[in-house]
């Protein structure tokens, strides 16, 4: 049996490594291109917006008679919401694209043109987007 010396075992590991190496470059290389998401409504507004962190005013009717006007602001990832053009506006924000936005004492759900908002211990208001 013979027993290699220092160099030569080291020799060997560098090999084994710029081989090993090679190949994991390689499998980078040709991963699977991912499947695009369907957009949030997060995202889709802020491509209507042209991404400027511009607001966007969309108006919900909810079940219970209620107009809420939503302005999206952040690329959409904050809005303002209010009952009316001069009532103090609600702000929340949501941490990224298709999660809930959360306020102070409230939060709040978009998606598919509804809007479901809580304020509170208030029961959750559903509301529906108006075209104008």
């Amino acid at each position: 049996m013979r027993i290699l010396t220092s160099e030569h075992r080291t020799g060997m590991n560098r090999g084994v490594i710029s081989a090993f190496s090679a190949f994991v470059l390689f499998l980078v290389g040709c991963s699977a291109e991912q499947p695009k998401q369907v957009p949030s409504e997060q995202e889709l507004h802020a491509a209507e917006v042209g991404g400027r962190g511009v607001a966007g005013r969309h108006h919900f009717l909810c079940e219970d008679g209620t107009t809420l006007l939503v302005d999206f602001k952040a690329e959409g990832l904050g809005l303002q919401i209010r009952e009316s053009e001069t009532a103090r506006p609600e702000t929340l924000t949501a941490p990224s694209p298709g999660r809930p936005f959360v306020g102070e004492h409230s939060f709040a759900v978009i998606g598919r043109g509804k809007l479901e908002y809580r304020r509170g211990s208030e029961p959750v208001l559903t509301c529906a987007r108006q075209t104008r």
